[in-house]
């Protein structure tokens, strides 16, 4: 596996302590040049109905003049495999018109007094 790859995945590894690490299946990967996806970036996970849930940087190269990058969900019922969403949880037409699309990343999500939040990088 190359470097490239490598920064263009999400690795999945096990482990009860903490300590000694079990490698297991991929977690993400990018769909391929046919599409322009081209990387799976940094997210965050959350449990949510007794399962986890993760949301997480699509990133596409779809143009030469143009990268664009979006928040998706990713689904599991066994927290080994995964499944991704094909719609956005948060659509780039919905961001202010001086907010840069090729610059939309890192979604943390969390709870705070019983709501949910989450927070995305952005430049303008």
């Amino acid at each position: 596996m190359s470097v490239e790859t490598i920064f263009n995945i999400m690795l999945n590894f096990m482990d009860k302590y903490l300590i000694k690490y079990k490698e297991v299946d991929i977690a993400l990967m990018p769909e391929g040049k046919e599409n322009g996806e081209c990387g799976c970036w940094t997210g965050s996970s959350f449990i949510e109905d007794k399962k986890m849930k993760i949301v997480y940087t699509r990133h596409f190269d779809r143009y030469p003049e143009a990268n664009i990058q979006t928040q998706h969900f990713v689904l599991t019922d066994d927290n080994i495999n995964f499944k991704k969403e094909n719609l956005p949880c948060i659509d780039n037409n919905e961001l202010p018109n001086d907010l840069s699309i090729a610059d939309f990343r890192d979604p943390q999500f969390f709870y705070y007094n019983e709501k949910c939040y989450m927070i995305i990088g952005c430049q303008n």
